[in-house]
């Protein structure tokens, strides 16, 4: 999104990975989805066959089917929001 406020750091920190550091976020769920969403975008560079988590293929390739179905950034943005909070919902009861 080129007009955000908050973006990623080329090829070392996810806009996740941001937002996580910026508001001092320390729920550790929260913090393992962002392990997910660095381990596709940084470490594996997007590369599917390079993941080390499984779950960080299912929830990036939905969030990315986000992207190519909402017609706007904040649409995506919003329903991002969904998807995380009910990854998070589930995993919290693991």
């Amino acid at each position: 999104m080129p007009r955000a406020e908050i973006k990623p750091v080329e090829k070392r920190k996810t806009t996740y990975d941001v937002l996580i550091e910026k508001y001092g976020i320390e729920d550790p769920i929260a913090l393992r989805i962002g392990k997910f969403i660095h381990d596709f975008e940084i470490d594996a560079e997007e590369d599917p066959n390079k993941v080390k988590f499984k779950e960080t293929l299912g929830l990036c390739y939905v969030l990315k089917g986000l992207e190519k179905m909402s017609k706007t950034d904040n649409e995506t943005v919003e329903k991002g929001i969904v998807v995380l909070d009910a990854l998070h919902a589930s995993l919290s009861v693991e």
